[in-house]
């Protein structure tokens, strides 16, 4: 499954129309089909082979000049992870990959990204250096560089809902354990009164 922001699906999609890769025929499929499956449209577009990832790369890189890179070829450097927020990258399905004096080099999977430059200039104090990646790449690196991090969440949140469970058990037993007291109480005292 593509996770891709609703922007990024959009432009991606208006970039396809723009470039008779899909027709207004088409794209009506798309919206009909993607309701009736339940799938976003671009994946609906995929589906159909109305569209590859290759396709919309190079109409990235061709129509904006920017060099395609392969996300595959790069380790996750952990200054990565303190120089951009963890949900910024997720919110907005973009990767910081290298880091270059005083350059960041940024892939993007399509052209809204292009608006959130500035903006990431000011959070990191670098140049952002902008490349062009296929949708799935980005997606893996993106849970390469914050999974871990995702995955320690849920590991913290296990170990919660597991101490509130003992902690229910315990409350049950104590419950348990003053209605068996009272029951015990009731039998002796009714015992006293029929002078067993």
């Amino acid at each position: 499954m593509l996770r891709l922001d609703s922007t990024s699906e959009q432009n991606i999609l208006n970039m396809l129309m723009d470039h008779s890769i899909i027709s207004s025929e088409q794209m009506q499929q798309i919206t009909t089909m993607s309701k009736e499956v339940g799938k976003s449209k671009l994946e609906t577009a995929f589906e159909l082979n109305l569209a590859t990832e290759k396709k919309i790369l190079k109409l990235l890189s061709t129509t904006y000049s920017l060099p395609i890179v392969d996300l595959k070829l790069y380790k996750v450097d952990e200054k990565l992870k303190k120089i951009v927020d963890a949900r910024y990258i997720k919110e907005n399905s973009l990767v910081p990959f290298e880091i270059s004096h005083e350059t960041l080099k940024i892939a993007i999977p399509d052209a809204s990204k292009l608006s959130l430059m500035k903006n990431l200039k000011t959070i990191t104090k670098m140049d952002p250096e902008l490349y062009a990646a296929s949708i799935t790449d980005i997606n893996d690196f993106i849970y390469r560089l914050v999974g871990e991090d995702i995955a320690e969440t849920k590991r913290i949140d296990t170990k919660k809902t597991k101490l509130e469970q003992v902690k229910k058990k315990e409350r049950d037993l104590v419950e348990v354990g003053s209605e068996v007291i009272v029951f015990g109480d009731k039998v002796i005292s009714e015992a006293i009164d029929l002078g067993a």
